[in-house]
């Protein structure tokens, strides 16, 4: 059952991920300081594109980034290495919607997406990289943008829209995921990284065409935050779903054919997402609402 409102953080929980961005940094860099990806910070700068040299490869780094070419020619593992190009930005798109306000265990999807929304705001600021985010939702009539023109930076401003409780009813179904990226192609040129942070419930071949033309001028992370009845539902006959707009569903856990097609929906997204992943530029980073997002980000950048 959704809430009438929105369940959302408070300006304290996101502020604390200034330390929590430092600890990573610190951690990162005792790890393997020579590393392509050496820490969350260096992450975001490494891959802002544009080819510096081919060195020996350590532990941690990417292997989407090794040259085969030059391993097999010298005889032990090389790796390609960028330098900061200067007009590159992490960009930020993310659901906020009503179904955003959900989970059987852990966190609601939302509390998550902000939770990693904060990380990558003070991990920018702390690299001196500017933001652009790129909020959607279909109880918002309309996209919410907030770009960095300079080294000012706006993480207060999107904490003080991501700590505002909002009316879950539905007010423009076109606010999606799909015409935020047709937005965001449309306006955002510079190079960088882009992180989509959504469900991907509503995942299709047009969304895919939108990423795929993204990607050619940015690195793409796909935050899929999903919670695990999503995937599979316990065993205890009958379960009645309501969603945000007091529409309701009932699906019988202990009918065999259909288990089987829910369980085939959210398999099917999976696929989608792990098709878009095998292009090189293009991460999957998967979020059960009971995991740590923090954890789970650090261990994928």
């Amino acid at each position: 059952m959704f809430p009438n409102v929105s369940e959302v953080p408070t300006l304290k929980e996101l502020v604390k991920f200034q330390t929590k961005v430092k600890e990573i940094k610190h951690f990162k860099h005792k790890l393997n300081p020579t590393s392509l990806s050496g820490n969350l910070i260096s992450k975001f700068k490494g891959q802002g594109l544009e080819f510096l040299q081919v060195r020996k490869y350590y532990p941690g780094d990417d292997i989407k980034n090794i040259d085969w070419k030059v391993t097999a020619r010298v005889g032990h593992t090389q790796i390609k290495e960028f330098q900061i190009e200067k007009e590159s930005e992490i960009a930020i798109i993310s659901n906020i919607g009503a179904e955003m306000q959900f989970a059987t265990f852990g966190k609601f999807k939302y509390l998550i997406a902000c939770d990693i929304i904060a990380l990558l705001c003070y991990a920018a600021e702390a690299n001196k990289e500017k933001i652009s985010a790129y909020f959607f939702g279909n109880n918002h009539n309309r996209l919410t943008v907030f770009r960095q023109k300079n080294q000012k930076t706006i993480a207060l401003e999107i904490f003080a829209f991501l700590t505002k409780k909002q009316s879950l009813k539905t007010k423009n179904t076109e606010n999606n995921l799909l015409n935020s990226l047709k937005e965001l192609n449309l306006v955002n040129k510079a190079k960088g990284i882009l992180f989509i942070i959504c469900d991907f419930n509503q995942i299709d071949q047009m969304i895919m065409d939108e990423i795929e033309h993204l990607k050619q001028r940015k690195t793409v992370y796909l935050c899929h935050i999903y919670d695990n009845c999503e995937k599979e539902l316990p065993d205890i006959g009958n379960l009645t779903f309501s969603d945000y707009d007091g529409k309701k569903f009932t699906i019988n856990s202990n009918d065999k054919k259909a288990l089987a097609n829910y369980t085939k929906s959210f398999e099917k997204k999976q696929q989608l997402l792990k098709k878009l992943s095998q292009d090189p530029n293009i991460y999957l980073i998967n979020l059960p609402t009971n995991s740590d997002p923090l954890e789970q980000l650090v261990n994928r950048l």
